[in-house]
């Protein structure tokens, strides 16, 4: 089969042999199917007619084969096209190789490049598919219809190829090129294109003894896969048994044991200790009692004492607090009263400056207002039209023209008027038969040339005089203008100095109003509270020096009634037994609490270890089984196993094949 297919290759464009019978057409395009001597050929084409040469392209597939899918453009007609044919689709460049060339006709090869993709474009489109010659190669543009070609290649599909898709993938992406050729490809002739062909083949054929023996393998596989499918399963299972859950279950007994052993010798230490702590609390229970019953005669009055030394001591407290808030105050409303003298300062020197400001603004809005008041606009552009000399010069223009086209239309009146009586004429002299009316005829002919003669005048006189009108009409709008530009720029100075006056006056109440606030409200109400402050001082040192007193004399009734009594010996015993009755509370405690934990976790242990040494007895229980069971897996699939390992290296050896085979075809695209 191999070197049928090959010589199929190196005869050329196979479906153009044998002969060919329509399977089915839509639109454009038409499925055929081709008998040769080798192989029945199916082949999807679309044609553009020219007027000189005739266009088809075509995508073959030898029917339901591994061979390859193939795609050619045929030119049928004196040549046209250099040895390069490109399109693009999606920025996809698609390139066409000349493989033969005739007299009459030439066919161009697609170079296998993205092969799927281009398939599913032509598919999923309903666009044109163009053809044109790549860079700067002669040829004309080829537009092919898309339309229909998604249900013929369908039909290919189904029809030729099992309804399978017409490009297999994984072949398909053994000749995408390099990038590298994609954007500058090479010329090849027409002999190279046909070795690339053959060397396609050649990869397409150990492909397909790739895929039969994987299917071999595939096929042997599903025969034993109950086998197979157990015994991966054990070897698992197996895997997990000796290298985690028996040891894992080792370890967990061992660490279980241990913890057992250790809470037992830890329990019999705490019925000893336990009662030992009791004791202990009891006698730091007996001390402390002892200690409080010696101080609690005495705690009420030392009690009393503290309290009035305690209140003596926050009432001088609050009064030195009271003293340095009043203080603190005063040193701020100093500061502000400064500052704000310093605002008055500035606050009368602006005032003074606005007023002084404010007479030359009233009187610059004055003059302002006088000169745009008494801008007179209609007064101003007579004046400036009688100013202008071009102006006066377009006016006599004006006037002349106006008395000739008077005069004018009143000479074309007389000659209308004369003409028609000379018609009159005319018609009298010609109403009788055998009159001689020459005269009369050249008389109305030189009326209406006279006529004629005057209208032409007439309105050239009449054009002249509108374009004098118009001239005197510009330059009345451009003076209108510039007196109106005058007279907006009289009003912008006058809203400008009338703005501005406004604004001085503005500023000038608002620093009035801003000085009298200070002087007449913030800062009398300062200095009011500055006093008011200073006299409560004075009220408060006075009070310290009487609550410093009472301080002095509580501090000392208090040291007197401790020394009378020995109160500090005997608090200074009874915090040492309260501290000595803490320790012990806190180490019974600990004791019982961990006493009664351990008494929960030890059973809880126990029924652990039973479970994980039974667990232990079934997992080897199971690790024998399974290795037995695994002896005769190995031995019912030992004629597997040799068949699978012949496949496998069977089809490396193809691989490696496949590999070469590439390697051979794209080099000649580096």
């Amino acid at each position: 089969m191999k070197r049928s297919l090959i010589l199929l290759a190196l005869t050329g464009l196979v479906a153009s042999e044998g002969l060919a019978g329509q399977i089915e057409k839509k639109d454009s395009w038409i499925l055929n199917e081709i008998n040769t001597s080798d192989a029945v050929i199916c082949e999807a084409s679309t044609v553009d007619n020219g007027l000189l040469r005739d266009y088809t392209f075509k995508i073959q597939k030898v029917k339901n084969s591994h061979m390859p899918l193939e795609i050619f453009l045929h030119e049928k007609g004196k040549a046209d096209y250099g040895p390069i044919a490109a399109s693009i689709i999606n920025k996809e460049i698609l390139l066409f190789s000349q493989i033969s060339a005739e007299e009459k006709s030439q066919s161009f090869w697609y170079l296998p490049d993205e092969t799927k993709q281009f398939v599913d474009l032509l598919k999923s489109t309903e666009k044109s598919f163009e053809v044109k010659p790549y860079g700067d190669l002669k040829g004309r543009d080829l537009k092919f219809s898309l339309k229909g070609a998604a249900h013929i290649l369908a039909a290919m599909e189904k029809h030729c190829n099992g309804g399978k898709s017409l490009v297999d993938e994984r072949l398909a992406k053994l000749t995408n090129h390099p990038a590298s050729f994609d954007q500058a490809p090479k010329v090849f002739d027409g002999s190279t294109v046909s070795a690339i062909r053959a060397n396609y083949y050649e990869l397409a054929e150990y492909y397909n003894q790739l895929v039969i023996n994987e299917a071999s393998l595939a096929k042997l596989v599903q025969q034993n896969l109950p086998n197979i499918t157990e015994r991966d399963n054990l070897r698992v299972e197996r895997t997990d048994l000796v290298n985690k859950k028996i040891p894992n279950l080792k370890q967990d007994i061992q660490s279980t044991t241990a913890r057992i052993d250790a809470t037992e010798k830890r329990l019999l230490q705490l019925k000893t200790e336990i009662p030992a702590a009791e004791k202990q609390k009891a006698l730091a229970q007996a001390r402390y009692d002892e200690a409080y019953k010696k101080i609690e005669p005495h705690l009420p009055k030392h009690n009393q004492l503290v309290d009035e030394l305690r209140y003596a001591e926050n009432s001088l407290s609050d009064a030195l607090q009271e003293v340095s808030s009043a203080e603190d105050e005063i040193d701020s409303n100093l500061r502000r009263i400064q500052q704000l003298d310093r605002e008055v300062q500035q606050l009368t020197q602006t005032i003074q400056r606005l007023r002084n400001e404010i007479p030359s603004a009233q009187a610059e809005t004055d003059r302002a207002f006088r000169e745009y008041n008494g801008y007179d606009t209609e007064y101003q552009i007579q004046k400036k039209l009688s100013e202008s000399s071009r102006y006066r010069s377009l006016r006599m223009e004006s006037e002349r023209l106006r008395e000739q086209i008077s005069r004018a239309r009143e000479t074309l009146g007389s000659l209308e008027r004369e003409l028609g009586r000379a018609k009159m004429k005319l018609n009298d002299c010609q109403s009788v038969v055998g009159n001689d009316c020459t005269a009369f005829i050249n008389r109305v002919s030189e009326l209406e040339g006279l006529v004629s003669s005057n209208e032409r005048e007439l309105s050239r006189l009449e054009s002249e005089y509108s374009s004098v009108q118009r001239e005197m009409e510009n330059i009345e709008n451009d003076i209108e203008r510039e007196v109106r530009r005058i007279k907006d720029q009289l009003r912008a100075e006058y809203d400008q100095a009338a703005s501005r006056l406004s604004n001085l006056n503005s500023q000038l109440q608002q620093a009035e109003s801003d000085r009298r606030d200070i002087v007449e409200y913030q800062l009398p109400r300062l200095k009011s509270r500055n006093e008011e402050l200073r006299r409560r001082i004075v009220d408060l040192e006075r009070q310290i020096i009487s609550l410093r007193q009472d301080v002095a004399r509580a501090q000392s009734e208090l040291n007197k009634f401790d020394q009378s009594v020995g109160f500090s010996k005997l608090e200074q015993n009874l915090e040492s037994a309260e501290s000595q009755l803490d320790t012990a509370k806190d180490q019974l405690s600990k004791l019982v609490s961990e006493d009664s934990g351990l008494k929960v976790q030890l059973p809880q242990d126990k029924a652990r270890l039973a479970q994980l040494t039974e667990a232990l007895k079934s997992s080897e229980t199971r690790l024998v089984q399974v290795n037995q069971r695994l002896v005769q897996l190995d031995k019912d699939l030992a004629g597997f196993d040799s068949a699978k390992s012949a496949l496998e290296e069977k089809m490396l050896s193809i691989k490696n094949q496949i590999k070469e085979a590439q390697d051979r075809y794209l080099r000649f695209f580096q």
